[in-house]
């Protein structure tokens, strides 16, 4: 019944019938009901038409609506953890959880579009923003470059993070963030730098265990900053121990060097290698599991402290999310895989070089990390240069217009494919983005 009420489609949409009736309709499910309700949840709210708006009633409530979504996903989360005390959650319940995530912050992105001198941070009691953060405290991150936008998309379940840090809080009160990059490894770096690496989004996790995250937080920032250098872990493995990371093993790998679980995140990614198998192959990546960076936001152990948005990039965030995955959905259903070119390996070939050779190695340090895979670095350079080449087609094409829907830039996207396509067809060289991608 609640299902039939949420989908029933009214003209105009009220969004503050919609947000009492998400929070409603959230509030029922159980084991049993969870995937069915949270489908429905997110086929409700992807098929609402942004030209059908009440737009008097989003400029008249948006912050309170802001909020009530904010206050609808708290309590989904705490809905989560229940689940969890009561016994193992189904694989489709936690892929319900995961869409309706991602859907309702889609919701509250269109919202502050239009507020756009709206509170940038949304907290729960006791949190208030970074000065808050203690040792432990986990960061998952979007950066509002495009690059972000394709790791975010990479699982089968698209997500809005590209980006995990633990935070270490020093004896002198000096905050850090632990990570690894691809470019430099792991590292450590005070918190206001990692702040200006223009990020678009953090959601700030703690664990429920604060002993436990604290000791996880100090011997993960001693072993970073003061042992040997740790390279990035390109195939994305989670059993070496860290002699390799990737962004988002830091906490896994942190908590377990604490004596903590070994199991998280409880709920892991899956990489889609049934319908992409190229593209990961080109990558050399084996495994078809990922401790993906929003992966922690589903854990019952660690409790949503706020959230922030850097407000004047979600516009540019929304497009780049519709790019990446226009370019996905090609490889993953029309059959595209990338195509490298001689200049991708020339400039891996020649960076690596270079980064390994004493006194020149300065000039590229990191942009270039002296141990990178080559055939990771290669197809990377290439899907790198294929998003950016289909943005820049997308970005002329929707010149001048504010907020174009989703199914509008869709239609933009494959009306460029279509195009770029016959190009490679008659003349490959002249085509554009079938250049580096196509269907072979």
């Amino acid at each position: 019944m609640l299902i039939a009420a949420l989908t029933a489609h009214a003209a105009p949409v009220v969004v503050t019938e919609e947000v009492a009736q998400l929070a409603a309709t959230l509030a029922t499910i159980d084991a049993a009901t969870c995937a069915p309700v949270l489908d429905g949840v997110f086929d409700h709210l992807e098929a609402i038409d942004p030209a059908r708006v009440d737009m008097d009633d989003v400029h008249a409530n948006g912050p309170a609506l802001v909020q009530g979504v904010w206050q609808a996903r708290l309590a989904l989360h705490d809905t989560l953890v229940a689940l969890h005390a009561d016994g193992p959650v189904p694989d489709d319940c936690i892929t319900g959880f995961r869409r309706v995530d991602i859907a309702t912050r889609y919701l509250v992105d269109h919202l502050l579009m239009e507020q756009p001198e709206t509170e940038a941070w949304l907290t729960t009691a006791g949190f208030t923003g970074v000065g808050d953060l203690r040792s432990g405290d986990i960061l998952v991150t979007r950066g509002a470059a495009l690059s972000s936008a394709g790791i975010a998309h990479i699982g089968r379940i698209d997500s809005q993070f590209s980006h995990n840090a633990m935070i270490h809080v020093d004896a002198d009160g000096k905050v850090w963030t632990i990570e690894a990059y691809l470019e430099k490894g792991g590292l450590v770096q005070p918190l206001e730098d990692f702040l200006h690496h223009g990020l678009g989004r953090i959601v700030v996790l703690r664990h429920d265990d604060a002993a436990l995250a604290a000791k996880a937080s100090t011997l993960a920032y001693e072993r970073v900053a003061h042992g040997d250098p740790i390279d990035y872990d390109e195939a994305f493995r989670t059993d070496d121990d860290g002699e390799q990371l990737f962004c988002s093993e830091i906490g896994p790998w942190a908590f377990g060097l604490a004596g903590g679980p070994t199991d998280l995140p409880l709920h892991r990614t899956v990489f889609p290698r049934d319908t992409n198998p190229a593209m990961f192959d080109a990558m050399g990546i084996e495994g078809d599991l990922i401790a993906a960076p929003a992966d922690l936001l589903f854990d019952p152990r660690f409790r949503i402290l706020g959230e922030w948005r850097e407000l004047h990039a979600l516009e540019e965030m929304r497009r780049h999310d519709a790019v990446v995955e226009a370019l996905f959905r090609w490889m993953e259903k029309d059959g595209y895989a990338l195509d490298p070119q001689w200049k991708h390996r020339a400039t891996v070939r020649v960076g690596l070089t270079v980064r390994r050779t004493p006194g020149l190695g300065r000039l590229v340090e990191g942009m270039v990390h002296p141990n990178g895979d080559p055939q990771f670095l290669v197809a990377g350079l290439a899907l790198q240069e294929a998003g950016n080449r289909l943005w820049k087609d997308f970005d002329r094409e929707l010149e001048g217009e504010e907020h174009p829907s989703y199914a509008e830039m869709h239609r933009v996207l494959e009306a460029i494919r279509t195009t770029d396509l016959e190009v490679w067809v008659d003349h490959p060289r002249r085509a554009n983005v079938h250049r580096v991608v196509n269907p072979g």
